[in-house]
C-alpha cells in the first residue's frame, strides 16, 4: 500500500523508487482517489509519479463519475488533469459490464474533468448492437452543456429515445431543447430557457412541453376524456431582496391532471 495524500495505491506488488518518488504496481491493482468509491480504477499494471500524480496504466476498469469505465486497454492521466483512454468501452449504464444497456466505444479518448471531453473514432452501442459512429467527437462538461440521449422501456411508454440540446445563450442565458419519442405514446417537444445571475442572486425558467399522446388514459378512471393533446407551461423564479428576505414565484398550467404523472414522473413523486 502506497498513499500520497488523500490518493491510495493498493497491489500484490508495488516498487518504489524513493529518490525519484515513482512507484509501479503489479497484480490486482487498485487505484483510489479521495476518500469515497466515485474515483476508484483497477488495472493489471500501473506506474505511478508520486509528485507530479501523472499515471500510466494498462488494461483499465475502474469508476470516475459520472462514467463507468468498462475497459480500457491503456490509460495515462498527465499534468493539468488531462486523462486519455485508449481503446476504451465506456458506460453511464450501473448494470454489470457484460449486461450494460448501452455503451460508447472509442479509439482515444481525452477527458479534462469539469472542462471537456473530445474523442476519435466513437461508435454508440446499444447493447451488443453498434448503432451510430463518429470519426470526432467533442463534448462540453460545463454546465451540462451539449447533446444528451436517454435510451429506454418502460411498461406504460413502450421503448423511448430522450433527446436534448443545452446550449449557453449568453451569461445569464441557457436553453435546452428537447425531442422525445415513445413508442406507445409518439413524439413530444419542448423548449427550455433558463436564467442565473453568475452572483446568485436570481435565477428561473420558463417550460414548455408539448406531447401528441398516442395512448392517453387515466391510471385512477376519474378522467376518461383526456385530449391526445397534452402540454404542460411552466414558470418559476426567485430572487434575493435582502440577506434574510427571498422572492419565490411559481406558476403552471396544465392540460390535464395526469400529464405531470405521465411525462414528469420524478418531478410528480416529489
Amino acid at each position: 500500500v502506497v498513499v500520497s495524500g488523500e490518493q491510495e495505491l493498493r497491489a500484490d506488488r508495488i516498487d518504489v523508487d524513493v529518490q525519484r518518488n515513482m512507484a509501479w504496481a503489479q497484480g490486482n491493482v487498485v487505484f483510489r482517489r479521495g476518500k469515497d468509491d466515485s474515483n476508484v480504477l483497477r488495472c493489471d499494471n500501473l506506474e505511478y509519479d508520486i509528485t507530479k500524480r501523472t499515471v500510466n496504466v494498462q488494461r483499465l476498469k475502474g469508476d470516475a463519475r459520472p462514467f463507468r469505465i468498462l475497459e480500457a486497454e491503456s490509460a495515462s492521466k498527465g499534468d493539468g488533469n488531462v486523462f486519455v483512454l485508449r481503446d476504451a468501452r465506456i458506460t453511464t449504464c450501473t448494470n454489470d459490464a457484460d449486461r450494460a444497456h448501452y455503451s460508447v466505444r472509442v479509439r482515444e479518448v481525452e477527458v479534462v474533468p469539469q472542462d471537456h471531453m473530445a474523442a476519435h473514432g466513437m461508435s454508440w452501442w446499444f447493447g451488443v448492437v453498434p448503432v451510430m459512429y463518429l470519426p470526432y467527437w467533442y463534448r462540453d462538461l460545463q454546465d451540462n452543456l451539449g447533446y444528451n440521449i436517454q435510451p429506454g422501456y418502460d411498461s406504460r411508454m413502450g421503448a423511448f429515445l430522450l433527446n436534448s440540446y443545452s446550449y449557453r445563450m449568453n451569461e445569464y442565458l441557457k436553453g435546452e431543447t428537447q425531442l422525445d419519442y415513445r413508442t406507445r405514446r409518439g413524439v413530444a417537444v419542448g423548449q427550455d430557457l433558463k436564467w442565473l445571475d453568475p452572483e446568485k442572486q436570481w435565477r428561473g425558467d420558463g417550460t414548455v412541453y408539448y406531447a401528441h399522446d398516442l395512448n392517453p388514459k387515466d391510471d385512477d378512471d376519474e378522467y376518461d376524456d383526456i385530449d391526445p393533446q397534452r402540454y404542460r407551461v411552466r414558470l418559476r423564479h426567485s430572487q434575493s431582496l435582502s440577506d434574510s428576505d427571498t422572492l419565490m414565484a411559481e406558476g403552471q398550467y396544465l392540460s390535464d391532471p395526469d400529464i405531470l404523472e405521465d411525462f414528469f414522473e420524478r418531478e410528480f413523486r416529489r
